[in-house]
């Protein structure tokens, strides 16, 4: 089984995929990159069967750009088993003209586009927690959670604003001080 995962939500693809490997019960996760991996060794990777005969489940890191010998990939990849899971993932969108999106109908890949934008913004929320605007304030603190931002991160940009405000009012009674004289 192949997949093709692309677009410019990594995070969200990076998701998809732990949930296929955990909705498929498939054990370890290889991770190759074209940049270091040859086709043969792609696929001598996607026939490796356990000894107990589990399949492998194969994350092939791809560029979004040409890449010189795609087609020596695109042979390799028919005669990997169908057992094996190939997940093809790039973090940019594959354009129409890309050897592996072209590819996909007569690999019989499984196309998925994470396109779609993050919808939460970290600096909102501290610029609304700093404004005192509670109501909203919660509604960019659920924004993040929903895409599971990464709770220290919130915390330390909370304290990044907190430094920055506090930094701005020390230089503003500096400057009120200097200008009494």
């Amino acid at each position: 089984m192949i997949y093709i995962v692309h677009g410019d939500d990594y995070p969200k693809s990076r998701k998809l995929i732990i949930n296929q490997q955990k909705k498929l019960a498939m054990g370890l996760k290889t991770e190759m990159d074209i940049s270091d991996t040859t086709p043969r060794e792609l696929y001598e990777t996607a026939c490796s069967f356990d000894i107990f005969g589990n399949a492998p489940f194969v994350v092939f890191n791809i560029p979004s750009t040409k890449v010189a010998n795609a087609s020596d990939y695109i042979e390799v990849m028919k005669k990997i088993p169908n057992k094996t899971v190939l997940i093809i993932l790039c973090d940019r969108e594959l354009g129409r003209t890309n050897t592996f999106y072209k590819s996909a109908p007569e690999l019989k890949a499984k196309v998925v586009l994470n396109a779609e934008a993050q919808d939460s913004n970290v600096f909102k929320f501290v610029d609304q927690v700093f404004m005192k605007n509670k109501h909203e304030a919660y509604k960019e603190l659920e924004k993040l959670h929903l895409e599971d931002s990464n709770d220290f991160y919130i915390l330390s940009m909370l304290s990044y604003g907190l430094r920055n405000i506090t930094h701005a009012k020390y230089q503003t009674d500096e400057f009120s001080n200097k200008s009494s004289f």
